[in-house]
């Protein structure tokens, strides 16, 4: 979107996708989230806007928890119970960093949550993956400035999936 400057029609798991959340989002707000804040009482906050300049990033976070004592946990909800990508768990990362960024906390873990069996992973959002965050940050930016698009490792099968389709040389 940025590199090509399209804004293609959303496809239809995109619109299943925001129908999944708001079904979560309200099972969340009625599940006892307790284990994941080791006990500690929290606050409830879904689709939280983040932004910080510094980063250059921003996005809105399916849910944070937010403890008595000021822990920030981020949550990453997805509808297939399947160990995190890499890209699930910088997504988080950039999350947890955005959230200390606003409320001048350090934040060691998230989770990402499944749909399928109420499941959780939790995620150590720790130097490595903030690493990792900060070369693929980098990256990004770089293919922003230079308009190149960025390499792909997509399958065919997610390539198919992809609202840019029509518009990507990738599989040619």
């Amino acid at each position: 979107m940025f590199v090509i400057q399209l804004n293609p029609p959303r496809r239809e798991w995109v619109e299943a996708g925001i129908t999944l959340h708001q079904r979560i989002e309200n099972l969340l707000k009625r599940r006892n989230l307790l284990p994941l804040t080791e006990n500690e009482p929290y606050k409830l906050q879904t689709e939280v806007k983040l932004f910080d300049r510094s980063l250059g990033l921003h996005g809105v976070c399916d849910a944070v928890l937010q403890t008595n004592r000021g822990n920030i946990i981020p949550l990453e909800i997805k509808s297939k119970c399947s160990p995190p990508k890499i890209g699930e768990k910088l997504q988080l990362c950039a999350y947890a960093q955005l959230l200390e960024a606003m409320h001048n906390v350090s934040i060691r873990k998230g989770y990402i949550l499944f749909e399928e069996k109420t499941r959780y992973k939790e995620i150590q959002v720790d130097e490595a993956l903030r690493l990792k965050l900060a070369t693929t940050i980098k990256e990004m930016h770089n293919n922003f400035s230079s308009g190149l698009l960025p390499r792909s490792n997509a399958t065919d099968a997610q390539c198919s999936q992809c609202e840019f389709l029509n518009f990507c040389a990738d599989r040619l």
